[in-house]
């Protein structure tokens, strides 16, 4: 298996949080399409869904803080998307 197949595994993986933190259509997405378009997406959806719970006291900060480390795995898969894209 490589690095990127390793990569999208753990993506894959993460699909039950992104469901349960509002951001999983886009996560699906993301998976399924593998591109930059929907990783980017994925990135903004998270973001979004961090800054949403950021901005609620009611949200646990542990949930926020996990989308943002989400939106970061979709940034790390646009990275991995156009560098796998140039070879």
């Amino acid at each position: 298996m490589s690095t990127l197949d390793e990569m999208w595994a753990a993506l894959e993986a993460h699909q039950p949080r992104a469901d349960q933190r509002g951001y999983g259509a886009e996560w699906r997405r993301m998976c399924q399409e593998r591109t930059s378009e929907a990783a980017r997406a994925a990135a903004c959806a998270a973001r979004e869904a961090w800054a949403a719970g950021a901005a609620k006291a009611a949200w646990a900060t542990g949930a926020a803080d996990a989308a943002k480390a989400s939106a970061d795995w979709a940034m790390t898969a646009i990275e991995s998307i156009n560098k796998a894209e140039e070879k």
